[in-house]
């Protein structure tokens, strides 16, 4: 699996020597590294696929740019709060259309029976040992269940996906966190 950490470049400055090469707001390397395991790793190409990712945080907003890039059919950003994940939606609308890709906002409630390819979860809810209702149909046949939160063994988010009928299970395990 790809390395999940950041890495700041350093670029030469005349005036100071080297200083640091800036990185997309939110969009740092673990984002793309997260990616690079889904599409290589997992082999899911996300590309004309389904994608819902779960929350609208910093963790979300930084996955977002990369998902767009490999061009879904649909990224759905699903929030408990609706306005969160409009307002998420919202700022990534124009670099969506650019690409090709299609982004929209949705409640947890009103995914039933849309059948996504990708269910990433971003929420910090496995903390706590909780999960956002997932509601039935929410994983179409052969989807992957991805959870950012890294734990041993399964967490809750991908017991619950487990039960609803994901076909694949995801997470980042403690000893790639540092890598």
């Amino acid at each position: 699996m790809g390395e999940f950490r950041s890495e700041i470049k350093f670029v030469q400055d005349s005036h100071h020597g080297q200083a640091p090469l800036a990185v997309k707001p939110r969009e740092e390397p673990q984002y793309r590294d997260l990616m690079r395991d889904i599409e290589i790793n997992l082999g899911l190409h996300v590309n004309a696929k389904r994608v819902l990712l779960m929350c609208a945080g910093g963790a979300a907003q930084g996955v977002i740019g990369p998902l767009l890039e490999a061009r879904p059919t649909a990224l759905i950003v699903a929030n408990r709060t609706i306005d969160k994940a409009q307002h998420l939606a919202h700022r990534f609308a124009e670099r969506a259309r650019a690409g090709g890709a299609a982004i929209d906002s949705s409640d947890y409630a009103s995914l039933h029976g849309h059948g996504f390819d990708l269910v990433i979860n971003a929420t910090s809810a496995s903390l706590s040992g909780s999960v956002p209702h997932l509601p039935p149909g929410v994983f179409a046949p052969g989807a992957l269940a991805y959870d950012m939160m890294y734990g041993s063994g399964l967490t809750p988010f991908l017991e619950a996906s487990r039960s609803l009928g994901a076909a694949r299970l995801r997470a980042i395990t403690p000893h790639e966190r540092g890598r």
